[in-house]
């Protein structure tokens, strides 16, 4: 393998053991878009006495309605999606990184939580367990719910594609 890469994650997903299907449906909505950053302080403890389907029809209700209609959600399209990705945090609460690779390209940004400093050194540099060589880390604008957003992803593209470039060979 020629690139191996990895957008602002460790190796070892810590922290997942807090993410029942609330909090990781309150963290979907604001990653998507739906709520702001500042609307998730404590709404995951309001709506956690709710059954499932009034969870996620209040998270929809208080959604930003441009925004719903961007992305084309309804009830049953936004409920899938919740589902699919609480799925995906029970697989991420289990998984044991094991194996290495020859080398690691690891894009990290500003986390949600501490320092970029503090990310990088504790978090994105444990790739070196998982490598027999040197890696290469890189930092990308924004932070990691927002690095993909448009204005980070023209600068995001081009750091990608010159890491790509180096690793390929300009192929």
């Amino acid at each position: 393998m020629d690139f191996l890469g990895s957008i602002d994650l460790a190796p070892h997903i810590g922290g997942m053991d807090r993410f029942d299907f609330v909090e990781t449906a309150v963290n979907l909505a604001m990653f998507l878009g739906l709520i702001s950053l500042s609307q998730m302080d404590g709404l995951a403890d309001r709506i956690r006495p709710l059954d499932r389907a009034r969870q996620v029809e209040h998270l929809l209700s208080v959604s930003t309605p441009d925004r719903v209609a961007e992305l084309d959600l309804d009830l049953p399209r936004f409920t899938h999606a919740l589902e699919l990705v609480h799925s995906l945090t029970e697989l991420a609460r289990v998984y044991q990184p094991s194996g290495d690779v020859a080398s690691v390209t690891a894009l990290y940004a500003t986390p949600l939580h501490g320092s970029k400093e503090d990310w990088l050194e504790k978090h994105i540099k444990q790739w070196d367990q998982f490598s027999r060589g040197p890696n290469t880390y890189v930092e990308v604008p924004g932070a990691h719910h927002t690095l993909l957003d448009p204005e980070h992803i023209g600068t995001f593209q081009r750091i990608l594609r010159a890491e790509l470039d180096r690793a390929l060979g300009g192929r």
